[in-house]
């Protein structure tokens, strides 16, 4: 077996599959990777800051990372990213699978009510129309624009923040080493921080 180390303490990286490996002492990889390299009583890595890494106690240096840590090094920025996208989502709608679904529900029923030219006489037959109506004492009209005009500022943001979340990916793909990853998606979390 053949094994590269990934930075960060992360842990090792398989050569045979591409399998991540957490560095954690009794892991049976992580054991059968210290077999493989002859490494005795190693429970913790080091970066030695200069591109090489250091298992201690017993101070066997390994390489530095190669294309399959680069390639994992990426997919965690990738994450990140994905996590600034949601954040940046969630400072303009509520979270949650149900929520999500509502809001669709609720657009729809306010885009029917408004393309039947606005029926107040059946408003209950637009349950979300009618739940807003009731909850902010207006009428239908008034509900139903004020639905579709929530829809329509927040397709904007949404766009705005995909467009970010995959530019910033992209970017992050064409680099080739860990600090140009970084930088990449430093520069897209910020970006995706202002929105």
């Amino acid at each position: 077996m053949t094994w590269k180390l990934i930075k960060d303490n992360a842990g090792i990286i398989d050569e045979a599959d591409g399998s991540f490996v957490p560095v954690v002492t009794g892991n049976i990889a992580f054991e059968a990777m210290k077999t493989a390299l002859d490494l005795i009583d190693v429970n913790i890595v080091v970066d030695n800051g200069d591109g090489t890494y250091t298992f201690t106690p017993d101070e066997t240096n390994l390489f530095s990372p190669d294309a399959q840590a680069i390639a994992y090094i990426r997919a965690r920025a990738k994450v990140d990213v994905d996590v600034a996208a949601e954040n940046a989502r969630l400072r303009y709608i509520t979270a949650g699978a149900g929520q999500s679904a509502v809001y669709i529900l609720k657009a729809d029923d306010a885009q029917k009510f408004i393309d039947d030219a606005y029926p107040e006489v059946s408003i209950a037959s637009y349950p979300f129309v009618n739940a807003e109506a009731n909850a902010l004492g207006s009428d239908g009209q008034t509900a139903a624009d004020g639905i579709i005009a929530q829809r329509d500022a927040w397709l904007s943001v949404a766009a705005l923040i995909e467009e970010e979340r995959l530019k910033g990916k992209a970017d992050i793909d064409i680099r080739l080493n860990e600090n140009t990853v970084t930088n990449s998606k430093n520069t897209t979390i910020g970006i995706l921080d202002s929105i």
